[in-house]
């Protein structure tokens, strides 16, 4: 039986519509949960960014103007942790989407309309690769900024900063504002990952380098 199972032919969506195909990836995903997760803990993608200097150089630098800047402390002191939150997952979905899409790694390609369930769970698979790529991007601009506030930036000095009449500035208010940061900072990084290689991209997204 498990033999014949391997030979039946693959499910299809034929021309189907965005929202068609969308469902297509997530039921395909369910049913391939082994295919879908194998990849993932193979490439360490949330270690992409090291590999990809362009997109680092392009998500750092803005970061490090902007905390030099005492209107971003204002935003980000002050700033509901909610709004915080919901931004920096807006920020990294969106950077990720637009990355996979901005390099064309969604399969098939635009002249072939049938997408079957293992194309369905390769995009997955991409996806998530550059998701948790940004992931990882965020983690290192916000742990950097973190790093740049508690060590280079003098308490005395940060408390004197413009904070609309806050009293203090704590720890958790550094964080936030190194995680509103780091999210600038991943946006800006998605918008520069054009110029990255394509195919340097998909390999380490998706596929096992060669030893």
């Amino acid at each position: 039986m498990k033999k014949g199972n391997k030979q039946l032919p693959e499910r299809e969506l034929r021309g189907g519509s965005g929202l068609e195909s969308f469902i297509f990836h997530l039921l395909m995903a369910f049913r391939h949960p082994k295919q879908l997760f194998r990849p993932l803990l193979r490439n360490k993608a949330i270690l992409l960014p090291l590999s990809l200097p362009k997109l680092v150089t392009a998500a750092v630098s803005p970061s490090f103007i902007l905390l030099f800047t005492a209107e971003i402390w204002d935003v980000g002191i002050n700033m509901p942790n909610s709004v915080a939150i919901m931004f920096a997952v807006m920020s990294i979905m969106g950077a990720s989407f637009y990355l996979v899409t901005i390099q064309s790694l969604f399969l098939p390609r635009k002249e072939k309309r049938i997408l079957t369930e293992h194309l369905a769970v390769a995009n997955t698979t991409i996806y998530l690769s550059i998701f948790l790529g940004c992931i990882g991007l965020f983690l290192m601009v916000g742990l950097l900024m973190l790093f740049m506030e508690l060590y280079v930036f003098p308490s005395d000095l940060i408390q004197t900063w413009p904070t609309l009449n806050k009293q203090a500035v704590e720890l958790t208010d550094l964080v936030r504002l190194a995680a509103f940061i780091s999210t600038v900072g991943v946006t800006t990084g998605a918008l520069a990952g054009g110029f990255e290689s394509r195919a340097v991209i998909r390999q380490l997204s998706l596929f096992k380098r060669p030893k």
